[in-house]
């Protein structure tokens, strides 16, 4: 099952995020330049202690050297730890009373011997801690007569830091809780019209094309509502002329005297007339289900396929399983979809009622004769009259149409051949000439 996520929570979290992207390496920063810096400074201000120290255990005389150095240890509030040359402490302020190891492999000693000043930041050996060294040789110049090394416990040296790390924190925090409310208002923000557009969207979809969508903003999301709404009008408008068009040919196919039906590109009925329903016995229940069965019937698959594939009507005889005896004719042809892909159309023709037509034309050609012949016979002026108007009025019904110079129009060649390929030009195409 998928879970939904609003787009507003969406925002929210990216804002957030962004947001915690640029305070977390913020904050890792300050507090690593704060930590460094508190380190230099702690260092900086040994070395000035040291600097004021070391020249009175420079000049010491030998065999008063362990006295000084004794006087500083008492003296300095500051861990004082005094080695000579070879490493050996002379006096520690915390271990004043007790021997301690040589200190010639610290390596804040080591670097002040070999460059006059050294530093170190480790875990001290004697009280197990984090402790920030400085340490100088003495004399500066010269053979080194040993090494005197200031020394603080880091949480002593960082405890000033961790005041404005927490002041940091405690901006940070506030940050971050405004953040988070004003990405959730900027969110809802600018989801609203979002969801404006969405609501329109599916009135749309349900067919309701007047829906407004009441976004009026200068940005992408107006721009996107514009669109949305004029794509609304172009398919009400389109809509609309489909079906009138489409009631226009019902119209026309209501007005022929045989039947027809238009099939898409599937073979199912789209439109049929009254003549069709009532030739076929297409009842309203099973108009479509019996409509699609008519190029499926017997002898009509191979007219079909003709049709389709050459472009040219085929007539053959169309028998209806649920109407039998009735002698109908099918004519099929080839008419054009929306895209110019080739469909099928199907003419029905009742071959009894042409039949009977034809007789009654015949029947009324051998009256007119008949009564041609009687016209001699006849003494009575005005009823001859009257008979020879009633015959002439027979004769034009059954004469073929007239044709007229005023109703006949001149072509050119060029015209004819030009709507010829007009004509002929779908078909062309659809079969690759």
């Amino acid at each position: 099952m998928t879970v939904r996520v609003p787009l507003y929570v969406k925002l929210m979290v990216s804002y957030l995020l962004v947001v915690g992207l640029v305070l977390l390496p913020t904050a890792v920063y300050l507090r690593t330049s704060l930590i460094r810096d508190q380190h230099a400074r702690a260092h900086a201000a040994l070395r000035r202690e040291l600097e004021g120290i070391t020249p009175r255990l420079a000049d010491a005389p030998s065999g008063q050297l362990e006295a000084r150095v004794e006087l500083l240890l008492v003296t300095l509030p500051t861990r004082l730890t005094v080695v000579d040359a070879a490493g050996d402490v002379l006096g520690d302020s915390l271990r004043r009373a007790e021997k301690l190891e040589n200190h010639a492999g610290r390596p804040e000693v080591r670097e002040a011997l070999a460059r006059g000043v050294g530093y170190s930041i480790r875990v001290s050996a004697t009280t197990r801690e984090r402790t920030v060294y400085t340490a100088m040789r003495f004399p500066r110049e010269g053979p080194a007569r040993g090494v005197a090394r200031l020394s603080v416990p880091e949480r002593e040296v960082v405890a000033a830091g961790a005041q404005i790390e927490g002041m940091v924190r405690n901006t940070a925090a506030v940050a971050l809780s405004a953040a988070v409310l004003l990405s959730l208002v900027a969110a809802l923000v600018v989801s609203r019209p979002l969801r404006r557009i969405a609501s329109g969207a599916r009135a749309f979809a349900d067919g309701d094309f007047g829906a407004e969508i009441d976004v009026h903003l200068n940005d992408e999301i107006g721009e996107v509502a514009e669109a949305l709404a004029a794509l609304a009008s172009q398919l009400r408008a389109r809509l609309v002329a489909t079906g009138a068009e489409r009631a226009t040919l019902q119209a026309v196919l209501d007005d022929l005297p045989v039947g027809v039906v238009l099939f898409d590109a599937e073979r199912r009925p789209v439109a049929l007339n009254g003549a069709a329903r009532a030739l076929c016995g297409l009842e309203p229940f099973a108009e479509n289900a019996r409509g699609a069965e008519l190029p499926r019937l017997e002898r009509q698959p191979a007219a079909v396929e003709s049709v389709l594939r050459d472009g040219f009507t085929v007539e053959t005889n169309l028998t209806l399983p649920w109407r039998p005896g009735a002698t109908l004719a099918a004519r099929w042809f080839v008419h054009f979809g929306p895209e110019g892909d080739r469909r099928l159309g199907l003419v029905v023709i009742d071959r009894e009622a042409t039949a009977r037509v034809e007789a009654l034309h015949d029947a009324l050609a051998r009256v007119v004769a008949s009564q041609r012949r009687c016209l001699g016979d006849l003494r009575d002026r005005a009823l001859a009259a009257e008979l020879v108007t009633l015959l002439h009025q027979t004769e034009a019904l059954l004469a073929p149409p007239e044709v007229r110079a005023e109703n006949v129009s001149s072509l050119r060649v060029e015209d004819l051949c030009r709507a010829a390929a007009g004509d002929l030009s779908p078909w062309c195409e659809s079969v690759g000439a």
